[in-house]
Parts: structure tokens; C-alpha cells; sequence
């Protein structure tokens, strides 16, 4: 893709997700990529080779679609300065995950990646900027599979779960990709909602790189309802079950009683272990009181202060001098 880089771009057309790429770590990947009439179009299949004891060996196919070099366009409707201005309403970074967790979204710190998020009026969509966690070595990817996830995850400003329903949509296929330049630096993502519903939904995603340079465009990126027990069978394996794990969280042992007086938890959001430690707080009935910068000395004699470096911590140097 990076030989093809240009203001026509290198194309991806008519993408389907046939099945969840959900393998044992022995299985191997295959990529077959099969010319076209002529040297700037090809089909590709993503598959594994599955051994059944029953009916022998079986070729699983997970992805599909076909590569066009040279023919994006280039020419977004809108700028990103136009668009930060249209989506002007500051939302929660921390509610944004939360509610993606309530639909079974649930990602680890180091996969989440928005650092700021905003939204529109109705239709207009949400807007997000995306950056590594501080520390993280993310690579020399063109455009790192986290950036796209997320830039994804912003559908959930124009799609909410209906009544008790927490069943999420999830990428289903995608019309066309047309990527133009190597994402270097953070990016801001733009997602578009084209139509949504209850069983599936279409958004135009468009990314670009901290100058407003053009990254990459996702037209028709189409999700679906995916209820858990039909995705897992889809992906092929024997059981469900096999695919499926709980966290279970055992208390460790303490040596004596907890310290009296109030529990600060320093964190500037985005910190899922201070939610954590803020419910087993309360839970204990001890005082807790959430802050975004050191107590003052007054305010800390006979406290404890938890300071919880997994969120955005804008405060890193203030920490660093205490």
C-alpha cells in the first residue's frame, strides 16, 4: 500500500468480515491475493486451513474484497478545522468507554486510545482525536489497527443501545477504503453516521493527521447486530465455550487494618483501575474523593493518596516532584 501512497490513494473495494478471526495460536493465516485484468486490480481472501476430525480439511474464509490502486478521490466534503468546528460539544472520554462497555466493548488501557472526543447535532457524528497511551511503542504501522478501532468506537455517539438490549453491532463490511498517506503523530477521526437502525448500521469515516493532511477515507463502513452466542459459532470453533473467559478478582491478603481518614484517587480520567478502587472503597464504607491534582498539605495530613498512572495523566511532571 505505502508504494501506491498518493492524491489517488490505494484502494479497497466491497470488504466483508465473513466470520469473527477468532484462532488457536497454532493456526496460521493465509492471504490470497489474485491478479486482475490488468496490474492495478486484484481480489484478496483472508483463510485458514481448519483440520475436522469429521469431515477432513476445510478451508475457512474470514475476509474478502478487492484492491483498486490509484482511484480515491482525495477530496473530503469537509475540512477538519470545519469539522471541529460542527462538532464543538466536548464529551467524557471515560463515558465514552464506559458506555462501549455496556454493549460488551470492552478494551484493556492500552487499547484505548482516544484522547479527546466531541460530538454534533443529529447526524453530524462524533469526532475524536487518537494517540498511543503514554510509553506504549505502537509500531511503525501505516495506520495502526487501535487508530481504526477506535475511530470505529465513535459510531456510539449515533448508535445507543435500545431499552435493556446490550447486544453490539459490530464491523460487518466496508463499500470502500481509500488510503492515501502514512498516519504519522496523532490523528483525528471523523465518523458519519449514513444510516442506523436496530439490526445494522452505515458510517463514512475520514482520518487525518494533526496538520489536517488527509490520511484516510472509509466509505459504507457497515455494522451489524451481533448477538454473542451466533458470533462465536460463525467463527468456527467446536464450542462457544472454548472461546470464553471471566476475570475473577480475589482480594489479596492485608497485613492489618486499612488507614483511617479520606482516600484520595489522583487520576485525570481515563483510569479504569481507579473505578476499580473507587467501588472496593466504597464498598468498605471508607471515604473516597476523586482528584485531578495533588491534595494540598492540609488537606493530606491523615489521608491516603492513590495515584493511578493508566489514565490520561496530564500531570505527570507534578507527580514526578512530590
Amino acid at each position: 500500500a505505502e508504494e501506491h501512497f498518493s492524491e489517488t490513494g490505494f484502494v479497497l473495494e466491497n470488504i466483508r468480515f465473513i466470520r469473527p478471526l477468532l484462532l488457536e495460536e497454532e493456526r496460521v493465516v493465509q492471504v490470497a491475493l489474485v491478479p486482475g485484468d490488468d496490474a492495478q486490480h486484484y481480489s484478496f481472501r483472508v483463510l485458514t486451513l481448519d483440520d475436522d476430525e469429521d469431515d477432513g480439511r476445510e478451508w475457512m474464509l474470514y475476509v474478502e474484497g478487492s484492491i483498486a490502486v490509484g482511484e480515491g478521490e482525495g477530496k473530503p466534503d469537509e475540512s477538519l478545522a470545519e469539522l471541529r468546528s460542527l462538532c464543538g460539544e466536548q464529551a467524557s472520554v471515560q463515558e465514552h468507554y464506559d458506555e462501549l462497555a455496556s454493549v460488551h466493548i470492552v478494551w484493556e488501557p492500552m487499547w484505548c486510545w482516544t484522547q479527546q472526543a466531541f460530538s454534533g447535532g443529529e447526524g453530524d457524528g462524533g469526532l475524536v482525536e487518537l494517540a498511543p497511551p503514554e510509553g506504549l511503542d505502537a509500531g511503525n504501522a501505516p495506520l495502526h489497527p487501535v487508530v481504526i478501532d477506535n475511530g470505529f468506537a465513535a459510531s456510539r455517539f449515533s448508535v445507543s443501545a435500545e431499552g435493556d438490549d446490550d447486544t453490539p453491532q459490530l464491523p460487518f463490511a466496508v463499500d470502500r477504503l481509500c488510503w492515501y498517506q502514512r498516519a504519522d503523530g496523532p490523528i483525528w477521526c471523523h465518523t458519519r453516521p449514513i444510516e442506523t437502525g436496530e439490526e445494522s448500521s452505515r458510517f463514512d469515516l475520514t482520518f487525518w493527521d494533526s496538520s489536517g493532511a488527509l490520511v484516510a477515507e472509509f466509505f459504507g463502513y457497515t455494522i451489524k447486530r451481533a448477538p454473542q452466542q451466533a458470533m462465536l459459532a460463525n467463527a468456527g470453533a467446536k464450542s462457544a465455550d472454548q472461546l470464553m473467559f471471566e476475570v475473577e478478582w480475589i482480594r489479596a491478603a492485608g497485613e492489618g487494618a486499612l488507614p483511617e481518614g479520606t482516600w484520595y484517587l489522583w487520576t485525570q480520567g481515563g483510569s479504569r483501575l481507579a473505578k476499580i478502587a473507587e467501588y472496593q472503597l466504597e464498598a468498605m464504607e471508607l471515604p473516597v474523593k476523586k482528584v485531578s491534582s495533588m491534595p494540598s498539605p492540609d488537606e493530606a495530613v491523615g489521608s491516603t493518596v492513590l495515584c493511578f498512572w493508566d489514565g490520561d495523566m496530564g500531570a505527570v511532571g507534578q507527580a514526578d516532584s512530590v
